[in-house]
């Protein structure tokens, strides 16, 4: 099967390769969406006793893990400035209660209770906020409608809790992943160089990276309509898109050219470019034909025997990997579930 599939690659090639473009494209443009489709978390067991009890707890008595922490702070006020307080109580209640659930700031209280809103120096106090929604992805959204409404004038403002820090830390995954694929990519490049011997064999596997990674983001989207799915599933398929790529890429263009080569010297074809060995350049061009008319049938025969063993090796291997770390889907945690799915 594999054998007669190296041959179908080999007669319609470009056909197959104008396919494997547009299917890129649009698997690109389909995947991008992922990124708004990751979930915030997952490291909790749902079924646990602790998962429960704190659910039971924050049923009948409240959370007590605000969802946003504001910290207001002035370089010449402090909290008990008339115009610090006007301020930032002003700020808070002008928020949309249908965003906000509940709000707790430094004049909640009174006496030492209030205390441990400020700072020793009284120069800044934080807000609780709690905003309404049942889901992750609603107090999000909630939070994005009533972040900019919570700017205090003539206060510097900063942003903490559950669910900033969820969304920072996905966005600091994103560029992190980014930064390193940037700066790993020269040295990369220059080994991939060093180890295919050319410089076209050695893009090879940048290309196959891209096409996995793009066609395994357009998975994900359609995954993440089925089943939650974390940002550390980004990690994984751009991990194994670029380590498989770079193993499966040398395994196929080896066993190409040792194939290639047995069929040439079977042939009695010479190596390299022997067109240039001929006088004038209408016989280097009747040559350079002869040449590849006699190359074709070789090449699909190395070819077809390249995915016959080298192409059933990774199948084999490509099943393996996956089927190994789909055992993580039999974990309750969220984020392990993820990387099963990303695999």
């Amino acid at each position: 099967m594999l054998s007669g599939l190296g041959r179908l690659i080999h007669r319609r090639r470009w056909t197959s390769l104008v396919l494997i473009l547009i299917m890129t494209v649009v698997a690109g443009a389909w995947g991008l969406g992922v990124f708004a489709k990751f979930k915030e978390g997952g490291f909790e067991d749902p079924d646990a006793s602790s998962t429960l009890v704190a659910k039971l707890g924050a049923t009948y008595f409240g959370s007590t893990n605000p969802d946003v922490l504001v910290l207001y702070s002035s370089d010449t006020m402090t909290v008990d400035d008339p115009r610090f307080e006007a301020s930032v109580v002003t700020t808070i209640a002008r928020l949309p209660r249908a965003q906000v659930e509940e709000i707790i700031s430094y004049w909640s209280f009174n006496g030492e209770a209030a205390r441990t809103f400020a700072s020793h120096d009284r120069h800044s106090t934080f807000v609780a906020v709690k905003l309404k929604g049942e889901e992750a992805a609603d107090k999000t959204e909630n939070y994005h409608a009533v972040k900019d409404r919570m700017a205090a004038p003539g206060l510097d403002v900063r942003f903490g809790g559950s669910v900033p820090l969820g969304e920072e830390f996905g966005k600091q995954v994103v560029a992190d992943i980014v930064r390193a694929e940037t700066i790993t990519m020269p040295p990369l490049l220059i080994l991939l160089v060093i180890l295919f011997g050319a410089v076209v064999a050695s893009s090879l596997p940048i290309v196959v990276a891209v096409f996995s990674t793009v066609g395994g983001l357009a998975v994900l989207h359609v995954v993440t309509y089925a089943a939650d799915v974390t940002s550390f599933a980004l990690e994984v398929v751009t991990m194994m898109g670029v380590g498989l790529a770079i193993d499966y890429s040398l395994f196929i263009i080896s066993r190409f050219r040792e194939e290639l080569q047995r069929g040439m010297a079977a042939q009695g074809l010479p190596p390299g470019k022997p067109w240039k060995r001929e006088d004038g350049k209408v016989a280097r061009k009747a040559a350079k034909k002869a040449h590849r008319t006699a190359l074709k049938p070789i090449r699909e025969a190395a070819l077809a025997a390249t995915m016959a063993t080298a192409g059933r090796t990774i199948m084999v291997s490509g099943i393996t990997v996956s089927s190994a770390l789909a055992g993580l889907l039999l974990f309750p945690q969220m984020f392990l579930r993820t990387i099963g799915l990303a695999a």
